[in-house]
Formats: structure tokens, C-alpha cells, sequence
């Protein structure tokens, strides 16, 4: 299977810019602190690994197409997020939310909604769920 983000010859795709400029606006790194890679191989949205200098985090692309409300979405996640740091009990972990001029996400030129999670390691990432 090809990589979606690689050309036939190896070379990074057009859209490295674009996922560059979106983890900067996150994480306040130049573009020359970060590395990006795809990650996973999803069905619904785009996902990537970047890595920096803060450590580890997943940046992901909300597919608006299977999400109409994506702003909905991400104002759910950080209540979830806050709720499990709230009742550390349960034992549930909730991956941190990176903040970018105070919202949960960022909007890109294209409408697209954009989000950067701290990545917890180590976890995988399975093609179905096993009974």
C-alpha cells in the first residue's frame, strides 16, 4: 500500500506545508523543530505523527463529510478531557488537547477543522475490533 503523503519517488507531497504550518500554530515551534509523519491507516480522518520538541502528539484532520459539527465534537472532547482529570478514579485516560489562540482546534484555508492530542505511548492502532 502507498503512502498517501509520499510521492512514487520518495519525495514528501505538497501537503507537508500545510501540516508543518497547522502543528506550528499548536505547538508555537518553527517548522525546522518538527517532524510529521502519516500514522495509522484510517478510514474516516487523516492522522499523522508529529514529533517536536515537546514530545509526541497526533495531529488529525475531523473529516466534516461523517462530522458535520466538528466544533461540537472538539467542545465534547475537552468536557470528556475535563471530567477524567476531575475523576482520575475511573481510570480512564482522555489525551490531552493542545490549544491554539484559545480554541481546541484549528481551521485551515480550506474549512477544515484540525486537531493536535498529546499521543500516549505506547498504544496501536487496530483495523477492527477484536472480540
Amino acid at each position: 500500500m502507498s503512502d498517501p503523503d509520499t510521492d512514487p519517488a520518495g519525495q514528501r507531497s505538497p501537503r507537508e506545508p500545510l501540516l508543518l504550518d497547522i502543528a506550528r500554530r499548536f505547538l508555537g515551534e518553527p517548522d525546522s523543530m518538527l517532524a510529521v509523519a502519516p500514522l495509522g491507516a484510517g478510514l474516516i480522518n487523516d492522522t499523522y505523527r508529529v514529533d517536536a520538541p515537546a514530545g509526541a502528539f497526533v495531529l488529525q484532520r475531523i473529516n466534516g463529510a461523517v462530522f458535520p459539527a466538528p466544533e461540537r465534537i472538539m467542545r465534547n472532547l475537552a468536557a470528556l478531557h475535563a471530567a477524567s482529570l476531575a475523576h482520575p478514579d475511573v481510570g480512564v485516560r482522555v489525551p490531552a488537547l493542545s490549544m491554539a489562540d484559545g480554541q481546541p482546534y484549528v481551521r485551515d484555508e480550506g474549512g477544515d477543522i484540525w486537531r493536535l492530542t498529546e499521543c500516549i505511548e505506547p498504544s496501536r492502532t487496530l483495523r477492527t475490533l477484536d472480540h
